[in-house]
Formats: structure tokens, C-alpha cells, sequence
């Protein structure tokens, strides 16, 4: 396959402006070296588009001495690459993400150290590969991290994000009973699809917090409260927690 030379990818080209930072243009299509590994991103950008880590392709090319990866290999993205297993480590956080640190995955290809892919199963489609190191990766350390999940628990999902929607499939699986929050009834069905028992809209309920709560036995609270939102939802998220429960603060 012959490869093009130039691509459509957003830089951001310095601080303090936000999202006016991004400029989308044409760049060159880096070169491999010596171990690293180019990979193409299957989605295509279709604009005005959003942010994010994700990615998901195949190994289109390598350098010389890269062992570990070839053409053809189906591969996703992690947000740290430094990360790939276990407790955060300061050596890893220090590392940085790609996105931030280095180059991200808003363009057409990217080339990444040969260490720094992960292998995408065979059963995952490109959408799903995507999804799986960045939300899935951090619904499941809010459920199983510091404190494991167990059947019959009760868990919190605020929204209908990425993370929410990944936490409540995870606590679902792990015999957990589960109340999500949205302020969508369109999506009230997609909710119950995934086995959500209980449905707060947060927009018809402004004590939702509260609200959920008393759907657990006794109104002991949640032992775990998946908080994607802002400092808004987070009181919500105390009132909503049990004694020893775990509240995991993220982003959706």
C-alpha cells in the first residue's frame, strides 16, 4: 500500500484560549524510525468534531527494529501509554498521555513507540476498541480499583456517557443492582436495555442525590457512585454515598 504524505490532523497551538487553541490543518505524515510503529485511525473526521484520546486502527508500518508489532495488526490507543498495568506509578504519571503530552489521535495517522499500543481483539469492532482503554479502562478501575464491586451492592451512575455506560454494564455483570441518572427519556429505554433498575431524570429532580438514595435498603446509600459531572454533582454524590462507600470522580 502506498501511503500519502500529508494528513488532516488538529495541533494546538498554545495556552490559555481553550478549545480556540485547535487549529485543523494539513501536516506531514511522520516516519516510523527505527522502533516505531505507524498507525492509521479508521474513523473519519467529520466536522465540526470533538476532542478526546480514543483511537483505534492498524499497523500500516513499522521501523526496522520493531519485534513486537506488523502490518496488518489491529491495535488501540492508551490514554498514558506509560500505564499499560496495575497501581499508577509517578514514573508513569510523569510520563504523560497522548493528546497532551504527545500526539494524539485526532489525525489521520500517528506514530507511537512500539510499547505504547495495545493489541485490539479480535472481537472488537473499531468503535468499540476505541472506547475500551479510555472509558471502559476507568469504569472498571472505579468498580474493581480500590474496592471491588460485589453482587448484591448497589452502584451510582451519573449520566449516559461513555463511563457511565461502561460502569453500569461492569456492575451489572458483577451482580450489582444500579441506578443511572439523565436528563434524557429518550434514553430511558437504552438504560433499561442495559439492565438499569431504577432511572432518575436529574432534570425533573433537583435533589436527585437524595432521591436515589432512598432506593437502596434501608436509604443506607450507594457503595459506589460513578461522579462524571462537576462540583454540582458531586454534593449530590455525598448525599447519595454510604458510610465506608466509594465516590470515583471523573470525567464522562
Amino acid at each position: 500500500m502506498t501511503l500519502p504524505t500529508v494528513q488532516k490532523r488538529w495541533v494546538i497551538m498554545g495556552q490559555g484560549r481553550g478549545l480556540d487553541e485547535y487549529d485543523f490543518a494539513d501536516g506531514p505524515i511522520p516516519t516510523v524510525g527505527e522502533y516505531g510503529v505507524l498507525s492509521n485511525y479508521i474513523f473519519n473526521l467529520n466536522l465540526p468534531v470533538v476532542g478526546g484520546s480514543d483511537g483505534a486502527g492498524e499497523v500500516v508500518d513499522v521501523g526496522p527494529k520493531v519485534t513486537k508489532w506488523k502490518k496488518g495488526d489491529r491495535v488501540t490507543a492508551l490514554f498514558n501509554p506509560g500505564h499499560q498495568s496495575g497501581q499508577m506509578t509517578m514514573a508513569a504519571l510523569h510520563n504523560g498521555s497522548i493528546g497532551g503530552s504527545y500526539d494524539g489521535t485526532f489525525q489521520q495517522y500517528g506514530v507511537f513507540e512500539e510499547s505504547w499500543p495495545v493489541r485490539r481483539a479480535s472481537n472488537l469492532s473499531y468503535l468499540q476498541g476505541a472506547s475500551l482503554s479510555d472509558c471502559g479502562v476507568t469504569a472498571w478501575n472505579a468498580l474493581y480499583g480500590l474496592k471491588a464491586v460485589k453482587p448484591g451492592e448497589w452502584v451510582l451512575a451519573q449520566g449516559t456517557g461513555g463511563v457511565s455506560f461502561f460502569a453500569i454494564q461492569f456492575a451489572k455483570a458483577g451482580g450489582a443492582r444500579v441506578v443511572a441518572t439523565t436528563s434524557s427519556p429518550a434514553k430511558y429505554e437504552l438504560l433499561k436495555s442495559l439492565g438499569v433498575d431504577y432511572i432518575i431524570n436529574y432534570n425533573e429532580d433537583k435533589h436527585w442525590g437524595r432521591t436515589a438514595r432512598k432506593f437502596t435498603p434501608n436509604g443506607e446509600g450507594f457503595d459506589h457512585v460513578i461522579d462524571v459531572g462537576d462540583t454540582d454533582t458531586l454534593s449530590h454524590s455525598v448525599q447519595a454515598i454510604r458510610h465506608a462507600g466509594i465516590i470515583t470522580v471523573t470525567t464522562p
